[in-house]
């Protein structure tokens, strides 16, 4: 049946040719409509037809990432990876291959709010298809029900335990080497190739529905997880007194997490989880501090095939802490707002980013002193971005001590917005454990970033903080920020910004902390991935001239990057592709550092120009009404749902759907897009731009 209809679309199709309004789509599902009220078709051969053409899309997204990410046989990657170690075992002495393999290639970040466009028995599908090489065995499912936080969370899990286990994979091979090319220095070495985390859970900017309660949860269920996983390697390589440990542990973090689902709201009932909670046991862990130098202490005292199991475990523990991975808070700014105001402008009259509005924060900052918090001001604070606050400091009093936790501002566009967070971090005591990154994605903050880091890094409580945390962090949003101002100048503002950072730490004098670079991005054209290649997947949001930029000042970066839900986690589907993953990125991330010449760069009397004029058609483009109702007439019904994030932030759900585009969420604005033609959001401007300057334009590219 499909050839037959395949067959009479390209017969229909010619007829276009005389006459260009005919629709050849439309006629063919007239006939088959047709077909069917005479007999001639059935219902279920029409249904069969369909799933078989279902399995067809799932073999083709199958066959597409083993293209990106190939090979995938486990062994051909670890011995590719074993060779590149190798190399550069044989080029540097200990000091120097310990620097290289110790400090991390990429921050692997695993955020929520897919567009779920399969389910999740279609991705394991796509998944075990992509690494077998046969044929996709499941039909496309017509039930697809909304996903939950909990979904969410549970996906983020299994992503995270397959990059764990990867890693350590690679771990043991650079471990191998440097005891074969190092054998009187290799065990002080701990290397960490990749660091892993999450803000499945912890993510407040523009919605409410995520309890202080639920983010502990989370934290204590990921933590019981961890130590699970702990606890059976230690099992397997001999350790089974901390094996033991371990799993105690982790039991006693499964009953508080339990805890923590059930009533959080009646004083009484708070009262009794708390008191659980904070009470000396003799099964609580709250740091692998002592279980790190245990098997530290093991392995200098054993063989090499003994040793090295352990010291992989211990490098697991000293990357992770007592999670799957690290965890990012994120608060929008005009929360953190909202609650600086009770400090400094108790009227409401004070505008944020006034001189006096900064005068009064720099005095609050001299004047701070560190306030201890218990679970009675989490139930009875009523500002989002102070309960946050309260939430962090729990789990780095009651759940893990070690792990740092990133606070991510959405929307940020002034110093005043950063130094608020810096004021109740120091407030709560948590500041030497938190990076404030403010996340650069609206048109004012890629407009004037340069001048925001200027004065950011010019303030001396900032450039303390910096330097206690031994980084300067920030966040590129490419989602948002091409839903504002079009996917190409958002593209060239981010590397723009990105050089400045490098300009601003230079000239403030922080060339001697790291620049880690959040790049936040989804799997689409529409939210800053490319299609090509996964060389360009990782040099498209950090390019090889914002890298420059730091190198030539000496700064080192900490490059960090999202793999989003739904076919972001694709890549960690299965242990195989997993392992691809990182040994492709460990493989290509050489070639990024590579220097060099561009004349896109050294032409900014074309490309600048380009840049803006691309812009300017862009920003009218947002701001036209038939644009918006392009985008909202449809209602969003072109697309599955959006995870468990409503389509609109909580703030705006009474507006009216013709409402500025800025209301709508990036996501479903994005992938409408997509469904309705790309051209708009990610090419319109480009020939209107180029103008008289084409040709030139074109030997550019």
């Amino acid at each position: 049946m499909i050839e037959a209809c395949r067959q009479r679309l390209g017969e229909l199709h010619v007829r276009t040719a005389e006459t260009p309004l005919f629709n050849p789509v439309f006629q063919l599902g007239l006939e088959i409509s047709r077909q069917l009220e005479k007999g001639e078709i059935t219902l279920a051969a029409l249904s069969d037809a369909i799933a078989e053409l279902g399995r067809d899309g799932l073999a083709a997204r199958a066959d597409r990432l083993a293209r990106l990410i190939g090979p995938l046989e486990e062994a051909e990657n670890l011995e590719a990876f074993r060779a590149a170690v190798t190399a550069s075992a044989q080029v540097s002495d200990f000091a120097a291959f310990a620097a290289r393999w110790s400090q991390p290639l990429l921050h692997v970040v695993f955020t929520a709010h897919p567009t779920f466009l399969l389910t999740r028995a279609e991705y394991a599908a796509v998944a075990a298809a992509a690494v077998s090489g046969t044929p996709v065995v499941i039909a496309p499912q017509a039930d697809r029900p909304s996903p939950s936080l909990a979904d969410e969370h549970d996906e983020a899990m299994a992503a995270l335990t397959r990059a764990g286990s990867a890693r350590d994979r690679l771990h043991a091979v650079v471990l191998d080497v440097a005891a074969a090319h190092y054998p009187d220095d290799w065990r002080r070495f701990t290397p960490c190739l990749f660091r892993l985390a999450t803000w499945v859970g912890y993510d407040m900017d523009g919605r409410t529905d995520i309890g202080w309660a639920t983010s502990l949860r989370f934290r204590l269920d990921e933590k019981a997880r961890r130590l699970a996983l702990y606890a059976d390697t230690a099992s397997a390589v001999g350790e089974a007194g901390l094996a033991d440990q371990l799993r105690r542990a982790g039991s006693h973090a499964a009953t508080m997490a339990a805890l923590l689902a059930g009533d959080t709201e009646t004083p009484a009932a708070l009262s009794a989880i708390a008191n659980q909670i904070t009470a000396p046991h003799a099964d609580t862990l709250i740091s692998l501090s002592g279980a790190i130098a245990d098997l530290r202490a093991a392995a200098a005292a054993l063989p090499v095939d003994q040793a090295q199991p352990r010291l992989v475990l211990a490098a697991a523990m000293a990357a992770d802490g007592l999670g799957m991975g690290a965890i990012h808070f994120r608060v929008n700014a005009a929360q953190l707002h909202n609650a600086i105001r009770r400090r400094i402008d108790p009227d409401g009259n004070l505008d944020m980013a006034s001189g006096q509005a900064l005068l009064r924060l720099r005095k609050l900052l001299d004047e701070v002193r560190p306030l201890r918090s218990n679970f009675a001001a989490l139930a009875v604070e009523s500002t989002t971005a102070v309960r946050q606050f309260l939430a962090m400091a729990a789990i780095l009093r009651h759940i893990d001590a070690d792990t740092p936790i990133r606070l991510l501002i959405a929307e940020c566009e002034q110093p005043q917005t950063v130094l608020s967070a810096l004021y109740f971090a120091q407030l709560f005591g948590i500041d030497s454990h938190v990076d404030v990154s403010p996340l650069f994605e609206t048109e004012t903050a890629l407009e004037h970033g340069g001048r925001f880091l200027d004065a950011l890094l010019a303030e001396p409580a900032y450039a303390a903080h910096a330097r206690r945390r031994g980084r300067v962090a920030i966040q590129t949003g490419f989602s948002d920020a091409g839903r504002f101002v079009g996917q190409i100048p958002a593209a060239l503002a981010i590397e723009r910004l990105q050089g400045r950072l490098a300009r601003a730490m230079a000239a403030n004098g922080l060339g001697d902390v790291a620049a880690l670079i959040f790049n936040t991005h989804g799997e689409s054209m529409g939210r800053g991935a490319h299609p090509a290649d996964f060389s360009n997947r990782l040099a498209w949001p950090l390019s090889r001239w914002a890298r420059r930029q730091f190198a030539d000042r000496h700064i080192s970066i900490e490059a960090e990057a999202s793999f989003q839900g739904g076919d972001g986690f694709l890549f960690f589907g299965h242990d195989a592709l997993a392992l691809a993953t990182l040994a492709r990125i460990a493989a290509l991330w050489p070639t990024l550092a590579d220097p060099q010449d561009d004349a896109f760069y050294a032409r900014t009397d074309l490309s600048l120009d380009y840049y803006r004029m691309i812009r300017r058609h862009q920003r009218r483009l947002f701001e036209s009404r038939p644009y918006a109702r392009a985008i909202t007439a449809f209602g969003l019904g072109l697309l599955p749902v959006t995870g468990s994030r409503r389509l609109k932030r909580q703030s705006d759900i009474g507006s009216d759907r013709e409402a500025n585009l800025r209301q709508i969420r990036a996501i479903p604005h994005n992938a409408v897009l997509q469904q309705l033609g790309y051209p708009a959001n990610l090419l319109a401007g480009v020939g209107t731009a180029a103008g008289e300057a084409r040709e030139a334009l074109a030997a550019l590219l």
